[in-house]
């Protein structure tokens, strides 16, 4: 008789249980609509919104595959900070640090060569200068 009231009072925890876990996928389907809020874009500048679908717009770039380029509707701050210590968004910002690195040493060198260039030019300027003023005066004499 004991057991047969153990076996009853399982099932009906396990009744209970599946109710609750239905009135739960219920709410979240029909009652609560989870948008991203602005605040989580604070510090990620890769992190853009079309509607309710979360972008990663670093590992667009970088061309991967992942949640976050294909517009995740995950909307949960916890989503956003998994994908952002995730592998793939960690090798993406690694790609973009060493590009922009590119990038700069690319620009020191140009800087470089146009003060180079300002240089020879003021020079040649200042030399084809002088020789058009001597022209002029060997003909006026």
């Amino acid at each position: 008789m004991e057991e047969v009231s153990k076996g009853n009072q399982e099932t009906t925890i396990q009744e209970q249980l599946q109710a609750k876990r239905e009135a739960s996928r219920h709410y979240e389907k029909f009652r609560r609509k989870r948008r991203p809020l602005p605040d989580w874009q604070i510090g990620r500048p890769w992190l853009k919104y079309e509607g309710d679908v979360m972008f990663c717009t670093w590992c667009i770039e970088a061309h991967f595959a992942c949640s976050f380029v294909n517009g995740s509707k995950a909307a949960k701050l916890e989503s956003v900070k998994s994908h952002e210590v995730s592998k793939t968004h960690l090798l993406a910002v690694t790609q973009r640090e060493e590009l922009a690195q590119n990038n700069n040493e690319l620009l020191t060198i140009k800087s470089d060569d146009l003060k180079s260039i300002q240089q020879d030019w003021g020079s040649v300027g200042n030399q084809v200068h002088c020789t058009a003023s001597v022209g002029k005066r060997g003909k006026n004499k």
